[in-house]
């Protein structure tokens, strides 16, 4: 046994029985022991032979095991780290970018993430859409509040604008009945005078009303026709004719040639020209002049009505279009409703064109309206059509060279 032992680099040792040794020891470092009992001859055990031998591996094991461990941990480091800046990469970066422009309301922070293909593309871009219609419904209702104040500023100037006429009307009418047994005939006549004059006045306001109201809805009918532009403008002027002798207003005509014949409404166009005849006349001073410039190129027909009055204050140069307004510097000396430079206004965009106004450096206002020769374009013309049936469909779908030559 001994000289197995040293050819396997062990020991043997004989110790007492009474040493009670376990059967087989393993070290955790470097040693591994057997101890066995030896039986004497009547079998009982009289000694202990114990058998000890070195593992030179069992050291590398318990390193290579260190090591193994120490790998393992780190490996498992490495993966938390990766796992973290992944989750940061692609999971709260975009989270942080979407709460940011939430917190600063910025959509333009989302440039980046809506151009995502995962979830959070996705939810950037609904983000950017929430953007969208809320800036839709502040827009929304911002419009509805304008709307809101315009429908009170307009029914608070439509009041004004209709209790006028009826105060004048209810109260020549009292003058009348108190005075019909012992008033002169001329104070009653000079009464009844006074209640057409309201009368007129309420009339024309409703009309106006009644007009603003079918150009806006789109219900206003208009004939098209192929009509000398100068011939308006003469007719025009002639109804102005003893309005300005009372002023000792002279009117200048003034046409380039060639004139070309113009698609219009003629009734229609007659209404904007009266209108920038009575405002030009209304604002001039006695003895003072209106000049009305008739040309046609370009495909445009175009009519300018200037005057030599006090002008329009430079805000007021859009304002003056606008229902129930009337520029601000002058509005003392207007009368009138202030809806007729609207009516012009809906009267040329219905025929494809555009009015605007503008003063003179001389002194005075200078209102433009220009409109196509061939009349207004097809797109233009869709709720005109609705108003019209049958045969009035028909030409008035035409094209601008039929309605032309039909004329």
């Amino acid at each position: 046994m001994a000289e197995l032992a040293r050819d396997a680099d062990a020991a043997v040792h004989l110790v007492p029985f009474a040493i009670r040794l376990p059967r087989q020891v393993v070290s955790a470092h470097t040693t591994a022991s057997c101890a066995v009992p030896l039986m004497g001859i009547t079998g009982s055990p009289v000694a202990t032979v114990l058998f000890e031998t070195a593992h030179p591996m069992v050291s590398n094991v318990y390193t290579t095991l260190r090591i193994a461990v120490f790998l393992i941990f780190a490996g498992v480091g490495c993966v938390i780290l990766a796992v973290g800046w992944a989750l940061n990469h692609w999971v709260g970066r975009p989270l942080a970018t979407i709460t940011e422009a939430l917190h600063e309301q910025q959509p333009a922070l989302l440039s980046q993430s809506v151009r995502r293909h995962d979830e959070f593309g996705r939810l950037a871009r609904l983000v950017e859409e929430f953007f969208v219609q809320r800036d839709k419904l502040i827009a929304a209702r911002e419009a509805a509040t304008l709307a809101m104040a315009s429908k009170s500023q307009f029914l608070a100037n439509i009041s004004h604008e209709l209790r006028t006429p009826m105060h004048g009307i209810l109260s020549y009418s009292r003058f009348g009945l108190k005075g019909a047994l012992t008033a002169e005939r001329e104070e009653l006549l000079d009464d009844f005078q006074n209640i057409e004059s309201c009368g007129a006045s309420l009339l024309s306001l409703l009309d106006d009303l009644l007009d603003l109201s079918k150009l806006e809805a789109g219900r206003m009918r208009f004939e098209f026709e192929a009509t000398p532009l100068e011939e308006i403008v003469a007719d025009a002027v002639d109804e102005f004719a003893s309005v300005y002798d009372e002023k000792a207003l002279r009117v200048e005509v003034r046409a380039e040639d060639p004139l070309e014949p113009v698609v219009v409404d003629r009734g229609k166009i007659m209404q904007v020209i009266r209108n920038l005849l009575s405002n030009a006349g209304k604002f001039t001073s006695t003895g003072g002049t209106v000049w009305v410039r008739i040309a046609t190129a370009a495909g445009l027909a175009r009519v300018v009505v200037e005057d030599s009055g006090s002008g329009i204050p430079e805000s007021d140069l859009e304002l003056i279009f606008e229902k129930f307004v009337q520029a601000g510097s002058i509005k003392k000396h207007a009368g009138g409703t202030g809806l007729g430079l609207a009516i012009c206004r809906e009267i040329v965009a219905a025929h494809g064109g555009r009015i605007w106004a503008e003063n003179r450096t001389e002194g005075g206002a200078r209102i433009t309206f220009q409109v196509p020769l061939e009349g207004p374009p097809v797109a233009a013309e869709p709720d005109i059509l609705q108003t019209a049936s049958g045969d009035e469909r028909s030409s008035l779908a035409a094209t601008p060279e039929e309605r032309r030559d039909a004329a």
